[in-house]
């Protein structure tokens, strides 16, 4: 009997410790001490995408505190090679470095360099696991995309921890594997010499507010002219609550800098959410001002936009020459950019009314330069000069220039995209094409280049789209001509990444409650995960309660002639219960004992040889001083529950039943009763 106890008990310590192992899952993606960040919604933790932006965004929001701090951003792909599947993780050496964990032991092939493009590093849990020697080159195939690509494993490195099952790319080839955009990653990785602060942070109990993502509907208005702001109000603490969004403007040529107050708005919003704040003003005084919109409290922000105040005016936008007889268009922009229509245009003999795109024709029919003049109810009105040639003048061949540029805004956002318009001409009788080159900044690498075709004597405008500008003043040039646009940050401190905060260590409690937990890599949630595992867990228990009751059951019902006598004789309840639980107590409690131990070694050896593998890592059991009292309680709690049911059992015999003859019982009564005496 002890020995069936024992393997019963055997299963059940097995299974609950490599049950509990699972939990450990989610600190193969985090390197066991880091906090991670990771995209809300996403079905599982490979197709996670975060935007690039976060990695300053987190920089900027915890450089205030005095403490230890750092990020690692970091592309997720699942590979396999040889009947192995692993995780390939893209990382930024440096920033990787900085968060850890560290390399306790590695070593590179030759010459070779971890940075270079098509290089990678090779965790020494799987360099063993898929037979390598290194250099290596290693055919990949993305888990999320058909794409396929090659990479020169040139190292191996050893942390200690779940990441010794994985492959490190650079964060480009980890993008191209996944089909992640070029502006996304799929987590950041946080270390902290304080989490609690940053969990704090990122995670508060209490309301709290941020502001970002303020924009301006026009950056240039004229006087009294209204114009609209917007901005987002985040609070992302776990309950509800108020604040004060505070706008005002400065006022121009104070050198002071001091502000004038426009609105004081009260805002309430959710826990966990955003709201949008709509205003509109006017200003009345001209020049450069600057519109702020702030809150206080424990993380105070001030968002600032510049706009231009002028008294409203009109420009012309179209050809500085044309051809003898050529038809032109003449365009009627007022100072912000808008057409403007009903415009009354005058050139040479003839004057036009503009269209709803601010556009009127005309037909230069004189040689010679002349004043193109226009006026508008309200506007100041221009006058410029066209010059009127005769196709004679022009040579043989192809002779491209630029007669005009302007872009189409001087102020937007960080990621928005600003429009170049360039005016061309052909003042050859050749056709041809010629690049355009459009210089931003001078700098190495944003030179671009734009091939154009001309006619004969054509004039034509060209657009084209700068993106991807950083923060600050950018000034573009085209042939002799330039213009500039101020990029404005969307951010302060950026809120949005409090919504992706997840905790993963050693434990399965979440930081934020609406997040979503590195279980989804099953494609469940969290709640259904622990509802698999405590099922398993049961029946694993339940089967072994049975096989345990099951075998007391038997010896009772082979005893039953013994009990039946016992009760003839006058013995009670109680005293069968007192002649029968210490054995089956003994024979369970030696029988869990000998089980739990044999469990925990089988267990353990699991963890060891690799046999199970979880999200392309080996499952490790962490021996808590919790987890092995749990086991233990668990165990005996069966084997004695088992014994008492089946003492129950024996006990509720009736007298008559237990002592009729029963099969298998062939004891004469001298026997029992002899047998009765020496027990």
């Amino acid at each position: 009997m002890i020995v069936v106890v024992a393997l019963a008990i055997v299963v059940f310590t097995a299974t609950a410790a490599v049950l509990s192992g699972l939990q450990n899952g989610a600190k193969a993606f985090s390197g066991d001490p880091a906090l991670v960040i990771s995209s809300e919604g996403a079905p599982t933790i490979f197709s996670s995408q975060i935007d690039n932006g976060m990695v300053l965004a987190l920089d900027s929001a915890m450089g205030q505190f005095d403490q230890e701090f750092a990020v690692s951003p970091e592309v997720f792909a699942f590979c396999s090679y040889g009947g192995e599947s692993f995780v390939v993780r893209g990382v930024n050496y440096t920033k990787f470095g900085s968060v850890g964990p560290s390399f306790e032991r590695f070593e590179i092939s030759g010459n070779s360099s971890v940075y270079d493009r098509g290089s990678a590093m090779i965790g020494s849990g799987l360099m063993k696991r898929l037979g390598l020697d290194l250099p290596y080159a290693l055919p990949l195939v993305g888990s999320y995309s058909t794409r396929m690509d090659f990479v020169n494993i040139v190292g191996w490195f050893e942390t200690g921890t779940t990441m010794d099952d994985e492959l490190f790319v650079g964060l480009e080839r980890a993008r191209f594997l996944s089909g992640t955009p070029s502006s996304k990653i799929s987590i950041i990785r946080v270390s902290s010499d304080n989490p609690e602060v940053v969990r704090d942070i990122l995670s508060p109990e209490e309301a709290r507010f941020t502001i970002y993502g303020f924009h301006i509907s026009k950056s240039v208005v004229s006087v009294g002219e209204n114009f609209t702001v917007d901005l987002e109000v985040r609070n992302w603490g776990r309950n509800s609550g108020t604040t004060q969004v505070s706008f005002s403007t400065t006022i121009p040529g104070d050198p002071t800098g001091a502000t004038v107050p426009l609105e004081n708005v009260t805002v309430t919003v959710n826990a966990s959410s955003s709201t949008t704040v709509f205003r509109q003003f006017t200003l009345g005084a001209l020049g450069e001002q600057t519109v702020l919109a702030s809150i206080g409290g424990d993380f105070p922000v001030t968002l600032r936009t510049d706009v231009r105040v002028v008294d409203p005016y009109i420009k012309y936008w179209g050809p500085r020459r044309v051809m003898l007889n050529e038809t032109f268009n003449a365009t009627v922009l007022r100072y912000d950019g808008v057409p403007v229509d009903n415009a009354t245009v005058t050139f040479l003999n003839q004057t036009h009314l503009t269209n709803a795109e601010g556009r009127a024709s005309f037909i230069a029919d004189s040689i010679g330069n002349f004043s193109i003049t226009a006026t508008s109810v309200g506007m100041i009105g221009f006058s410029s000069s066209i010059e009127v040639a005769d196709l004679l003048w022009f040579p043989n061949e192809f002779n491209p220039i630029v007669t005009g540029f302007q872009l189409s805004s001087d102020a937007i956002k960080e990621s928005e995209s600003v429009k170049g318009i360039v005016q061309l001409a052909n003042e050859g009788t050749v056709g041809g094409a010629f690049d355009l080159a459009v210089y931003v900044d001078f700098l190495p690498g944003r030179l671009f280049l734009y091939n154009i075709s001309l006619g004969s004597l054509e004039s034509k405008q060209f657009t084209f789209v700068l993106d991807d500008l950083s923060v600050g003043t950018h000034y573009v040039n085209i042939d002799m001509f330039s213009d500039e646009v101020v990029v404005e940050a969307w951010y302060a401190d950026e809120p949005a990444f409090v919504e992706l905060f997840v905790r993963y260590g050693g434990t399965t409690q979440l930081s934020d409650p609406g997040s979503i937990p590195l279980y989804q890599a099953a494609k469940i949630s969290q709640g259904n995960v622990e509802l698999a595992l405590f099922s398993i867990g049961a029946i694993a228990a339940l089967l072994a309660g049975l096989a345990i009751t099951a075998v007391f059951s038997k010896e009772v019902y082979e005893g039953k002639r013994r009990l039946g006598i016992l009760k003839t004789i006058g013995a009670s309840r109680r005293d069968v219960m007192r002649l029968v639980s210490p054995q089956a107590l003994v024979r369970g409690l030696a029988g869990a004992s000998i089980g739990l131990v044999v469990g925990l070694v089988i267990a353990e050896w699991f963890s060891r040889s690799g046999v199970f593998m979880l999200f392309g890592h080996k499952l490790t059991i962490d021996w808590s001083e919790g987890l092995l009292l749990l086991i233990l309680a668990t165990a005996v709690a069966i084997s004695v529950v088992s014994a008492l049911v089946s003492t129950m059992i024996a006990v509720r015999e009736t007298t008559i039943s237990a002592i009729k003859n029963v099969p298998g019982e062939n004891a004469s009564p001298q026997e029992d009763v002899q047998s009765i005496a020496d027990d």
